[in-house]
């Protein structure tokens, strides 16, 4: 949804061996700010 609301189209999605949620985005740049934002809410990453 937040992909969506930032107007970020998501071409591909999976799930790697372990367990990795991978996008394909058509604005990397848009993307990775909003994958950034959802991981400080979420309290992921590094």
């Amino acid at each position: 949804r937040r992909m969506a609301e930032a107007g970020v189209n998501i071409e591909v999605m999976y799930s790697d061996h372990a367990n990795q949620l991978i996008l394909v985005v058509d604005d990397l740049v848009r993307g990775r700010e909003v994958s950034g934002a959802w991981m400080r809410d979420a309290g992921g990453g590094s």
